[in-house]
């Protein structure tokens, strides 16, 4: 019969080998399909939308002028080339 120590380090380097495993057949799988995230918004009934300009130009911006970077929105205006982050104004 095997000594205790080395029956739970077989153990050991097994799970850890299989968790290795698992790890790289995760990234491997991952590798190419980086998604961009997904911004959804639950916007109550009264909600009125108004159309977005550059705080620099006052030139009319779209969705696409908008990315997220490090969690915050980033407006990058396509007329003067301004980047500023996207706040959103108290309601009172």
């Amino acid at each position: 019969s095997l000594p205790l120590g080395i029956v739970l380090m077989t153990i050991g380097l097994a799970l850890t080998g299989g968790g290795i495993a698992i790890v790289i057949a995760i990234n491997r799988k991952n590798a190419g399909s980086e998604a961009p995230p997904v911004l959804k918004l639950d916007l109550p009934a009264e909600t009125k939308i108004r159309a977005l300009t550059c705080q620099q130009c006052g030139g009319a911006l779209s969705a696409e002028n908008i990315k997220m970077v490090n969690g915050a929105p980033m407006v990058t205006c396509p007329y003067c080339g301004a980047v500023y982050e996207l706040t959103e104004e108290p309601k009172w």
